[in-house]
């Protein structure tokens, strides 16, 4: 019984971790959209700005955030509802999820104006 808790356990990560990236891609995805279609001259610095233009997630299970955006660049980060040592962030100059919290690189290549406190020690 131990031992299939453990599997359990390490499964329902997986699953939270799934959509953490999950979210994170589709997060990025906004932004792009945002940026190109509405023509808006910049990347958005709200949650709520996405939200308006179709970025759907739950609230259940993510905890997204704009750490950083800007005219020529953004980064994102999305931690777990259920576990908040499951962090990912993206960076726009790399173009893809990358683990861990956003950090000082990836805030500052935004070349842009800091959203959020994304990090514990900001």
């Amino acid at each position: 019984a131990a031992a299939s808790n453990g599997v359990f356990v390490h499964q329902r990560r997986k699953g939270w971790m799934a959509q953490v990236v999950a979210a994170t891609k589709h997060l990025a995805s906004g932004q792009e959209f945002w940026v190109n279609s509405l023509n808006a001259g910049g990347y958005a610095t709200t949650l709520g700005e996405l939200v308006e233009a179709g970025f759907r997630y739950s609230e259940d299970d993510v905890v997204p955030q704009i750490a950083a955006a800007g005219t020529t660049g953004f980064c994102l980060q999305v931690s777990s509802s259920h576990d908040p040592k499951i962090v990912w962030h993206y960076d726009s100059a790399v173009g893809r999820p990358q683990e861990g919290p956003a950090d000082d690189s990836c805030i500052e290549g935004a070349g842009a104006y800091v959203v959020a406190a994304a990090r514990d020690d900001a």
